[in-house]
């Protein structure tokens, strides 16, 4: 389904008139927007995250499309559609975009929207952690799974994993690889998808501006929200999305496999800092996030790892993407 003119028009002027529809999470719908109930829902297609309906909700006028159970898919995801019900509201842009979505070959994934902020990266309690100091980020998007071993082969020639299965985590991918990947996505999007830096993964993984201070990325419990050591007997990693996301509705930001950073390995500075990218040059390589044979320690959203070489495939590491609005 396309979008109209005015459509595009409404958008670009960030004007929300009566009857848009747009995705939030659940526990978050701003004023102004009415959850929907039921089964039948008047939405575009999924590429585009809101519409300009006809002038009364629930009419049968030709922009209205019946495309039953979105609604439960939706809340199945942490997300709900909402209805405008205010008189042409001002909103940032950002607020109605949680989430944008790209298809490749038929498979889809999902990037959510992490509004800038200022957060205090680190703890006290590990000293390559140290020293704890503020980090003020600008708003960014960032992959809502883990890049799925479906998306990869969509991309490139061989899929390395040792674990094979659509919806498993891609993984045993070193940072070269990660990067050819990344370049190729590029190339066929026109986008300008990256590994994020550390500092936005831990901002992602503690829960961005919306973040509750949990001790791992989504709760206190890593039981909801980690495929970790705890699980190491099973011998695998797992399909994305099967446990409880964090506050911005990502999942597996602790656990099931680690994930790359662009970042060279380097010293925390005690100054405060706007989007940091890391050391200049370096030797060893950052990830984050831990993974299904990981001590529940490794799961916290500041731990730090690092890997020698840019070049080796590891089992246990993956990626995620990030991308600027």
């Amino acid at each position: 389904m396309r979008l109209l003119k005015k459509q595009i028009s409404l958008l670009n002027e960030q004007r929300l008139p009566i009857g848009t529809i747009a995705l939030f999470p659940i526990d978050n719908i701003p004023p102004g927007w009415l959850k929907c109930e039921g089964q039948c829902l008047s939405i575009s297609c999924f590429e585009a995250l809101f519409v300009r309906l006809g002038h009364t909700w629930g009419s049968s006028g030709k922009d209205h499309f019946f495309l039953p159970n979105l609604h439960q898919q939706a809340c199945n995801t942490g997300l709900c559609y909402c209805i405008h019900t205010g008189k042409h509201q001002e909103l940032p842009i950002e607020a109605i975009k949680p989430l944008l979505q790209f298809t490749i070959n038929g498979v889809t994934f999902e990037m959510v929207f992490v509004e800038g902020g200022s957060f205090m990266m680190g703890n006290e309690n590990y000293d390559i952690e140290k020293p704890i100091h503020q980090v003020t980020l600008t708003s960014y998007y960032i992959g809502q799974f883990q890049v799925t071993q479906a998306l990869w082969n969509t991309i490139m020639p061989n899929n390395p994993s040792r674990f094979k299965g659509d919806t498993l985590p891609v993984e045993s991918v070193s940072y070269d690889d990660c990067n050819i990947f990344i370049k190729k996505l590029n190339e066929i999007t026109g986008k300008h998808f990256r590994l994020p830096t550390e500092a936005e993964w831990e901002f992602a993984a503690r829960g961005g501006t919306k973040s509750k201070g949990y001790k791992y990325s989504g709760s206190n419990n890593i039981e909801e929200i980690a495929w970790y050591g705890k699980d190491y007997s099973s011998g695998k990693i797992h399909p994305v999305g099967k446990k409880k996301p964090n506050e911005l509705g990502i999942y597996d930001m602790s656990g099931n496999v680690w994930e790359w950073c662009q970042d060279w390995f380097g010293s925390y500075l005690s100054i405060n800092q706007t989007n940091p990218i890391g050391p200049n040059i370096g030797t060893y390589r950052e990830y984050r996030g831990g993974c299904w044979y990981s001590l529940d320690y490794e799961c916290s959203p500041t731990h730090r790892s690092m890997s020698y070489s840019a070049g080796l495939q590891y089992l246990h590491i993956g990626l995620r993407l990030v991308l600027l609005p």
